[in-house]
């Protein structure tokens, strides 16, 4: 028997409220996915709590710890239980935290031990569970109907059908007091009719049990017989941090390359950008990139970053857009492709050498905090910037002789050997341990920018900065005047140069 919205209604938003969002649905929802809930607005599945789901949490490090410090050998540990098997015996972990009150408090009060039955899970497509997802919560987002910059989007999900899961106490079959909660969003292939569901982020306690027994029960209630790749409903608000795309039973690499030709030259052509993730990489059963063996130029950007990649191999040929591969494991650049207009390397801090990096860049090199002790194999010629800061680099020697903007910033160098004469941007240098300028820059058209060295002496200052002049030093240095400066560097713009205590 369906439910009255009054019935239906807890006191988290107000009748007015509550029939302008179920408005929105224009009575689909009392049709929506009749197949799986026969009449009724909410179904109630139990949370399925799996120890073999069970993530190592910082606290459970921690904790183990601390037992192994008090002499006692842990042969298994139960911690949903709280029991530890030690020379067989069984040990209560709550007890053993007796000395350490904090700790054992954080213990007991671990969401991640949630007693098997006190707990269950409320899946609804009812507009007011839906249109009450943040508001008035224990949980703040965008969604909020009243203070939400994305609430708009909020009726948009009514009308299209997206569900909303509750984790809920067993007495709480009406939602007043919700534990968390997780969106179960439409997501669409070639038409908006064409729908497979996604799970959306966790709001509230962050309990893995809860998400991946939502994550199961869609894919074995919503997605049984869907194949394919199913993207993001365009007229939906999508978190950054949710999934982009839902991939459901075998993909190929043909998936993704649609409308590619085989041009004169024997390269297959992608006419638009491709990304991919590990989500992607695990649907096509790969570790490398897929184009392995292939001839590939992309015409749009191609992107894998944080793919878990330890190199380029089977990537394309020439990507025409903006390559991205940081926060990855690369240990070399060979495969690296040629022609991109931006080159994304950052965060890879095994990457150690740039061999097989492009002999010239039209925008953007950036090699941010990767495992950098040497710039050998940089290209010749970066027309945008190139941002090495954050490697532990011996010198500058092998930097690019022509630049634009140069960022070599908390590199530790205490020289600047290497360093090209002219920089057409930003010369940026602070954070380093160099007493004096030499081997830098003669000409840097546009501001030198130096900030927290040791600086004593001003040998090798740049001839001329066109616009800004910026120094500081650090205790270990000297405090040098503007006329100082102005006296030994033609700058054209202002001098800004204090101490840094």
């Amino acid at each position: 028997m369906q439910q009255t919205l009054k019935q239906h209604m807890a006191e988290k938003l107000d009748l007015s409220t509550a029939r302008e969002y179920t408005k929105a649905s224009e009575g689909k929802y009392k049709n929506y996915l009749e197949h799986i809930f026969n009449g009724q607005h909410r179904i109630y599945i139990p949370l399925e709590l799996r120890t073999d789901e069970l993530e190592v949490s910082p606290l459970m490090t921690k904790i183990a710890d601390h037992i192994k410090e008090k002499g006692v050998q842990i042969d298994q540990f139960d911690y949903l239980n709280g029991k530890i098997l030690s020379n067989k015996n069984i040990m209560n972990i709550g007890r053993l935290l007796n000395d350490d009150k904090n700790l054992q408090t954080q213990f007991m009060n671990d969401p991640m031990r949630i007693k098997d039955g006190t707990c269950e899970i409320v899946i609804s497509r009812h507009p007011y569970d839906v249109a009450g997802m943040t508001t008035d919560r224990g949980w703040p987002s965008c969604m909020d109907i009243k203070t939400g910059k994305e609430r708009s989007f909020v009726k948009e999900d009514i009308k299209y059908g997206t569900l909303v899961a509750y984790l809920i106490s067993k007495n709480d079959k009406n939602i007043n007091r919700p534990l968390s909660r997780i969106l179960i969003k439409p997501y669409i292939k070639n038409s908006l009719d064409n729908v497979a569901y996604g799970t959306d982020i966790m709001y509230g306690i962050e309990v893995p049990f809860f998400y991946n027994t939502v994550d199961r029960w869609v894919n074995n209630n919503l997605n049984v017989d869907k194949h394919g790749i199913y993207t993001a409903h365009p007229e939906l608000y999508r978190n950054e941090d949710a999934p982009e795309e839902v991939i459901l039973g075998k993909v190929s690499i043909e998936d993704y390359i649609k409308g590619a030709h085989v041009n004169e030259e024997g390269y297959t052509v992608i006419p638009h950008s491709i990304r991919l993730n590990k989500d992607r990489l695990k649907a096509l059963r790969i570790k490398t990139l897929p184009f392995v063996g292939m001839k590939v130029i992309v015409e749009g950007d191609f992107t894998c970053d944080n793919c878990n990649l330890t190199t380029l191999e089977g990537a394309p040929s020439i990507v025409k857009g903006q390559f991205d591969a940081s926060n990855n494991q690369l240990i070399t650049l060979e495969h690296c492709p040629k022609g991109a207009e931006h080159y994304m390397l950052y965060n890879n801090p095994t990457l150690k050498t740039l061999k097989g990096a492009p002999e010239e860049v039209n925008g953007e090199f950036n090699v941010y905090r990767c495992g950098l002790t040497t710039l050998e194999g940089a290209p010749r010629k970066v027309g945008g910037k190139f941002d090495c800061t954050g490697n532990n680099l011996i010198s500058l020697l092998g930097a690019p002789d022509d630049i634009d903007t140069f960022n070599c910033s908390s590199c530790n160098l205490d020289n600047l050997k290497g360093c090209p004469k002219v920089i057409k941007g930003n010369f940026i240098c602070s954070n380093n341990f160099f007493k004096d300028f030499k081997f830098g820059p003669d000409h840097v058209e546009i501001s030198f920018i130096c900030r927290n060295v040791p600086l004593v002496s001003l040998q090798g200052i740049p001839k001329y900065v066109g616009m800004n002049f910026i120094l500081s030093t650090n205790l270990g240095g000297h405090r040098f005047t503007e006329d100082e400066i102005r006296k030994v560097c033609k700058v054209m713009g202002t001098v800004e140069s204090d101490r840094v205590f």
